[in-house]
């Protein structure tokens, strides 16, 4: 009785490893289904990160994206929470939350979790507007759902392209001055001037910078828009700083009621720095002088005058 009790112990413990490892196997082949499609208004462009083209988008243009084949599980713990998060072309990666408030120049916001919820399908939509602080280039989408620990995780790719027409431009003439000196190059501390002509008397005027990565800043800053004159002239100014990356910037104006559109551009160059005095500086990197974004590095200087109370 004893040897036919532990042979039916046995033929349950098999059998339940059986089915454990069935059930194992089963999941590990759904999860592998779990996928993401994306849909975009401007057809496909050339995605660098996968060397294929991918669905293409326009800035402040939204897509729309399809979560499929997440887990769904038995009441009371229902639908899988799916976590989206953004990785940017230069390998950044942002929730969806932090990535709708970047400034497109520091981008330091907190990346708070963005976990939404499936179907009773496993499906879920999203609908992702895609700012102007999001630089032109091959973006990668992907979705880990939060019950299965992340076994199930999918990914897809989009391209944000260069977009919109230049629109007209009635009379409408733009300059870029230093110091009153139309110029197209300008130094890190200098501020740019704006001047314009042309718009309709009293209309107001937005401005924008592209940057050369293509992100947008606003300016002037604390205000959306410039009043022209009675007579359609506008002006204002930007000071570039040292945060602002060195490249070819955009200046574009636009008349909120004329819908005339006029372009400058100017050269952002770093400032030269001359040696003065017996002051001495040192830079200490990881070996090989090269290191991933959010490295450390240690700068020490000696030979300066000390510092006096005041």
């Amino acid at each position: 009785m004893k040897r036919l009790s532990l042979r039916l112990w046995f033929a349950v413990g098999l059998s339940t490893v059986l089915v454990l490892t069935f059930a194992i196997f089963s999941y590990g082949t759904s999860a592998s289904r779990a996928r993401i499609e994306i849909f975009t208004p401007q057809g496909l462009a050339p995605c660098a990160t996968i060397g294929a083209p991918a669905p293409a988008i326009f800035q402040t243009q939204t897509l729309l994206a399809r979560f499929d084949y997440y887990r769904v599980l038995d009441p009371p713990f229902g639908p899988e929470p799916v976590e989206v998060d953004i990785t940017f072309p230069d390998g950044r990666i942002f929730t969806v939350t932090a990535a709708q408030l970047l400034d497109g120049v520091i981008d330091m916001p907190t990346n708070v979790q963005f976990a939404r919820f499936t179907n009773q399908a496993g499906q879920l939509s999203l609908n992702l507007t895609v700012p102007g602080t999001w630089p032109y280039g091959c973006y990668q989408l992907t979705g880990r759902g939060l019950s299965s620990g992340g076994a199930n995780t999918a990914s897809a790719f989009f391209v944000v392209i260069p977009g919109g027409q230049p629109g007209p431009n009635g009379n409408v003439i733009l300059r870029a001055t230093l110091n009153g000196q139309d110029t197209n190059v300008i130094q890190q501390g200098q501020i740019l001037e704006i001047d314009g002509r042309g718009f309709i008397g009293g209309e107001l005027v937005s401005f924008w910078l592209t940057a050369p990565d293509g992100t947008v800043i606003d300016f002037p800053p604390g205000q959306q828009v410039v009043q022209a004159s009675f007579n359609g002239a506008v002006s204002t100014s930007f000071q570039f700083e040292g945060k602002n990356p060195v490249g070819r910037y955009t200046v574009t104006a636009l008349g909120n009621t004329s819908g005339f559109r006029a372009f400058a551009h100017v050269e952002l160059r770093s400032r030269p720095v001359t040696q003065r005095g017996p002051a001495r500086l040192s830079v200490v990197v990881p070996a090989g002088a090269t290191a991933p974004q959010r490295s450390i590095f240690y700068a020490n200087g000696d030979l300066f005058f000390p510092r006096r109370a005041g």
